[in-house]
């Protein structure tokens, strides 16, 4: 019971400290916020299963493996969605995102459009190198976390971040300078 108890406190503790990133992450996948939210929470069932293990983790890893299992949790809710998400992505939530009137709503088409072709870029990077900008951007890690993470040094991280960035200015500018 007491056992219980102490899951419900970890599970609680990880909520309020990691909520926002495994929402950002899942959204950044799912491109829905309500099937964000169920991923995450499923996530979170998920996590509950394996605290254990978790506890043994340094901090930086822990981050990791709650940010893998919500890449994973997302993309399985994708592959449940089918591929193709026209349905889910005009969800009611669409017209929510858009700021109270500070933009008109073909500036947010553009800009929810050039998100898509910058994250459909991101993904036809080569692992290291997307890995790099995922792990940088979505997950908020340092070049010392990532160096760990990956058993390189911080002047590897910050070049495959270098590498990463020059591919993906290649990519969305059709390989002109």
């Amino acid at each position: 019971m007491s056992q219980h108890g102490g899951n419900e406190a970890a599970i609680r503790k990880i909520f309020d400290e990691y909520h926002g990133r495994m929402i950002k992450t899942a959204r950044a996948i799912l491109n829905d916020y309500d099937l964000a939210e169920d991923a995450v929470s499923e996530s979170l069932v998920k996590i509950s299963r394996r605290l254990a293990f978790l506890e043994n983790l340094p901090i930086y890893q822990q981050r990791a493996y709650i940010a893998q299992i919500v890449k994973s949790t997302a993309i399985d809710f994708l592959r449940k969605c089918g591929e193709d998400k026209s349905t889910v992505v005009a969800s009611d939530d669409f017209f929510e995102t858009i700021p109270d009137g500070s933009e008109d709503i073909l500036e947010h088409l553009v800009r929810k459009e050039e998100g898509l072709v910058i994250k459909q870029a991101i993904q036809s990077l080569p692992d290291v190198l997307r890995e790099a900008i995922y792990h940088f951007y979505i997950h908020e890690h340092s070049h010392e976390e990532i160096s760990q993470l990956f058993n390189i040094s911080v002047a590897a991280s910050k070049m495959r971040l270098h590498r990463a960035r020059k591919e993906l200015e290649k990519i969305l500018t059709g390989g002109r300078e």
